[in-house]
């Protein structure tokens, strides 16, 4: 069974945002994803990629192949803990 590894996904979004230099809210105006729910797929929370939209529309912004953040899984869960932003040690004035 394959999984999506939002960990993996959300580091590597925040990533190319802040390499690109924008905002949540420049997010929200070039792609049409709400600033929250930009923030909240980078810290991969668990309802915000329920959306195939969301992480299509993001990964092809950014040059990303979705499909790379599938994982093959063995009954462990991948899917929780600390989220990707905060393993990175990654903290952001008035962001979350």
């Amino acid at each position: 069974m394959k999984r999506l590894d939002r960990i993996a996904l959300g580091r590597e979004l925040h990533l190319a945002r802040t390499i690109k230099g924008y905002t949540t809210r420049q997010m929200q105006d070039l792609t049409g994803i709400s600033a929250a729910t930009v923030s909240r797929v980078e810290r991969a929370h668990p309802d915000t990629l329920a959306s195939a939209e969301t992480t299509l529309v993001l990964c092809d912004f950014f040059g990303l192949d979705p499909l790379s953040f599938l994982v093959r899984t063995d009954g462990a869960d991948l899917f929780h803990g600390k989220t990707p932003v905060k393993q990175a040690g990654v903290q952001q004035a008035g962001s979350w």
